[in-house]
């Protein structure tokens, strides 16, 4: 490991400081406010779609609530996300806030892209200041934070936390 590598691993724990207090303040301001008119009842809709589709004869591949029907493969693709959203919002339904949980799920996102960021760039530069830089420009990024926090698109916000990793 090399002195500039130890230099910089030194350096960039106050921004991760900074991230956390931006995802802090990101939650309090979100948190209390009523779901938008754009993705967070659609998402809690799938995954009680979802479940009560699995819960019957029909298994977690088709689901009538729509028109004549309509398959639910799509998240076999995707269920990985599918299944953390119905995790946090199980947990949200413990405490009677089904979309807190999802909320919170999205700010958790914001964390893990920011973390895969970090660690694609520190191996790339071998220095961990940069790559805590980079984390905190990734998080704060208008696309991310649009989706996440705005449009409360969870399965797009999923999406930037493979972005480091391909």
């Amino acid at each position: 490991m090399s002195a500039k590598f130890k230099e910089g691993k030194n350096q960039g724990g106050y921004l991760w400081w900074v991230i956390g207090l931006f995802v802090l303040l990101a939650g309090l301001g979100w948190l209390p406010q009523p779901p938008s008119h754009e993705e967070m009842y659609g998402d809690t809709g799938r995954v009680f779609d979802w479940l009560a589709s699995g819960l019957n004869r029909n298994g977690l591949w088709w689901t009538p609530a729509y028109l004549m029907g309509h398959s639910l493969s799509v998240f076999a693709v995707a269920f990985v996300s599918q299944l953390w959203m119905t995790i946090f919002i199980g947990l949200g339904i413990l405490f009677g806030a089904p979309l807190v949980g999802l909320k919170i799920y999205n700010l958790l996102i914001l964390l893990l892209a920011g973390w895969g960021m970090c660690r694609w760039i520190t191996d790339q530069t071998q220095n961990s200041f940069t790559g805590t830089l980079a984390a905190l420009f990734y998080v704060m990024g208008p696309m991310i934070t649009l989706r996440t926090c705005i449009l409360e698109h969870s399965a797009m916000a999923m999406s930037f936390v493979f972005v480091p990793w391909i």
